[in-house]
């Protein structure tokens, strides 16, 4: 990972926390509130942190690499039904984890509470094409009587992972975000995206008070989504316009502007 922020420096200090020690905070059935900031200001937050919070590390590494493929219907009804707000809402994906080549099937699914489930079983490896056994396990979860999915996009990150010492929440934090699908891609140099995972409905939090004092509020954001809007010009995006403008504003806004300035978003 290019590293000028000397993320992983910063992280080296935290207390780690081993993966079996982290069923405490899997979250399975939880809220989510997201936030996305310039990576330039993710050092001072880290440092704030580090008093109560732990860090995950696996063989010696505390930042992991995420790979996912997102399947939907041929008419995105997943996107669009994320797009239109419905707070019942689902996503299918195989995600895999590069640095122990684990692979998992993953059904996240948004209910009317506004809680997020996710469910999930292992697999040998990505399937680009579903077989029957995978359509089973995601039709026991999504129940929809007429569903044909397709894969439509990857999504890959950076991601290290926070849990507090003494209560159940748990901190996603994910860098180098690139989107793409057979035809394009499209990358993200300096975008963070940090996502506050907490059982219930709880609002008191370390990390939440941390981003308050830094003025940087809640922003949902959908990776999946970002990336249909960028590589599937058909579907429907107005909505998701002022999100770009969003992405793109905070990204340049926190550094000084130069010829070599990263942009907020790249086309490869």
């Amino acid at each position: 990972m290019n590293d000028p922020y000397h993320i992983r420096s910063i992280i080296q200090k935290f207390p780690a926390i081993g993966l079996s020690d982290m069923d405490r905070v899997r979250l399975m059935d939880r809220t989510d509130t997201k936030y996305i900031m310039h990576i330039s200001r993710l050092p001072g937050i880290l440092e704030a942190a580090e008093k109560t919070y732990q860090v995950l590390e696996i063989n010696n590494e505390r930042i992991f690499e995420y790979h996912s493929l997102y399947f939907d219907t041929p008419d995105f009804r997943m996107y669009h039904n994320h797009y239109r707000g419905k707070t019942k809402r689902h996503k299918v994906r195989f995600r895999k984890y590069l640095n122990t080549n684990c692979v998992f099937l993953e059904v996240k699914s948004r209910k009317n509470n506004r809680r997020t489930r996710k469910k999930r079983i292992p697999v040998a490896d990505v399937e680009h094409r579903l077989t029957p056994w995978a359509m089973d396990f995601i039709r026991k979860t999504i129940q929809w009587t007429d569903m044909t999915l397709e894969p439509k996009l990857w999504t890959r990150f950076s991601r290290f992972t926070l849990a507090h010492r003494t209560v159940p929440e748990r901190i996603t934090i994910d860098v180098h975000l690139r989107v793409n699908n057979e035809n394009d891609q499209f990358v993200f140099p300096s975008l963070v995206i940090a996502e506050v995972k907490q059982k219930g409905n709880t609002p008191a939090s370390d990390f939440k008070r941390i981003l308050a004092s830094e003025h940087i509020r809640p922003t949902g954001l959908s990776k999946y989504c970002l990336g249909c809007v960028l590589l599937y010009p058909q579907v429907k995006s107005n909505r998701y316009k002022q999100k770009l403008r969003i992405i793109s504003k905070l990204c340049r806004h926190e550094q000084p502007y130069s010829a070599a300035a990263s942009p907020a978003i790249v086309r490869n």
